[in-house]
């Protein structure tokens, strides 16, 4: 293992001095490939540039650091950039801050010709961290380079029709939520699966990661070809950001996650959220306020409710708690970004009793009403429902 770091770090080195040589007028081909953990990014970078350990010689998720390998393709050299994996808040912010830095350092020497988001089609979905991966995606790139996007999906080994189509129908709901960035341009490639005059088909093996490795190989550099030979130029967002003076940390992509280097101001809550956090996202959940231009405000919740006019403040409490399955008063409804609004505007409970049900029976586990749990269960709602 240690052996093949060293091989794998002396190889980044040496694309990072190619790279560094390269002037504005013959910048390199670059192309990012990013992903969840375990995806299998490394895998796909090994069959494209014929470099070996940046896998570990297996699907087993290893990369914490970007690592960069080259392959030379109808002469032409391309440098794939290795990602570490993006799995939850804390690793997420760490490979972000890292490919961040990376792109801001070797941006005057590439041309970002492509964007491979790499998925393991088998896995099981976690809409909270691949919604935020989605986000990040697009902070990342920017609609204009949505067409440079390529969507990388792994695992494709089965022997069995029914089995394979089985998994065709989970890329298809996959698809649903990529729709914005196919929609602007960018392509699926099923990584494994046997292609015909550069055609998907369903045929039956498909490829095995250890016994058609030459034929995946094949698959992926022509796939390269196909999707960044003439590559659209426009620079993702990032680049653009960078070119305009921002630091690394004012980036768009940076402040999806936070960055280990911002202040304690940032557009990300803590990983871990405290007390205060919490009881600031339970006060949002369960408290509602109505003003009223000539009798002041109200506030109402579990237990309690208060007035404020302009001369006076008068609180009760009150027994029993009030159903809390109904939307009064005049504040509008925000069925974007509050789980219990989105409930309340398809005709459904929103109490708390009802929110931990259905969010365990789409798999969200947690504390209904904390900020992670809250975002989680909407995106989740949302995909079932078919909004996402």
């Amino acid at each position: 293992m240690a052996n093949n770091q060293t091989r794998v770090a002396e190889v980044t080195r040496n694309c990072l001095t190619s790279i560094r040589s390269r002037e504005a007028n013959n910048r390199a081909p670059a192309i990012l490939v990013m992903g969840r953990t375990g995806a299998g990014k490394s895998s796909t970078v090994e069959n494209v540039t014929g470099a070996t350990g940046l896998s570990g010689n297996s699907l087993e998720p290893v990369t914490t650091e970007c690592q960069i390998a080259s392959a030379d393709i109808d002469g032409q050299e391309y440098f794939l950039i290795d990602t570490p994996g993006f799995d939850d808040e804390a690793t997420s912010r760490e490979a972000s801050a890292k490919i961040v830095r990376l792109i801001d350092d070797i941006r005057a020497h590439i041309s970002m010709v492509g964007v491979w988001y790499v998925v393991d089609n088998t896995a099981a979905r976690s809409p909270s961290i691949e919604g935020k991966l989605i986000e990040w995606l697009t902070a990342f790139c920017g609609e204009d380079y949505y067409s440079s996007i390529t969507f990388v999906t792994t695992h494709w080994e089965f022997s069995e029709a029914q089995v394979l189509a089985e998994w065709e129908e989970m890329l298809q709901r996959r698809k649903l939520v990529w729709a914005r960035f196919l929609d602007g341009g960018a392509e699926t490639y099923q990584h494994g699966k046997i292609y015909g005059d550069n055609e998907e088909t369903s045929q039956i093996p498909t490829l095995s990661w250890r016994n058609d490795k030459p034929t995946l190989c094949t698959n992926a550099r022509d796939m390269l070809l196909r999707r960044c030979q003439d590559a659209n130029h426009t620079l993702p967002r990032i680049i653009q950001e960078l070119n305009e003076g921002r630091t690394a940390v004012e980036t768009t992509a940076a402040k999806v996650f936070g960055h280990p280097n911002l202040s304690n101001e940032t557009t990300a809550p803590p990983a871990e959220p405290g007390f205060f956090w919490g009881l600031w996202t339970w006060a949002q959940e369960n408290i509602r306020i109505e003003f009223n231009n000539n009798t002041g405000f109200s506030a109402h919740g579990p237990g309690f409710s208060a007035t404020h006019g302009f001369e006076n403040f008068s609180p009760h409490f009150r027994s029993p708690r009030p159903p809390m399955g109904s939307h009064t008063g005049s504040r509008p409804l925000d069925p974007a970004r509050s789980i219990r609004d989105y409930l309340t505007s398809r005709g459904e409970p929103n109490d708390l009793a009802y929110r931990r049900a259905d969010a365990q029976s789409l798999g969200i586990i947690g504390t209904p009403g904390e900020y992670n749990h809250n975002r989680a269960y909407l995106i989740a709602r949302k995909e079932r429902d078919g909004f996402l």
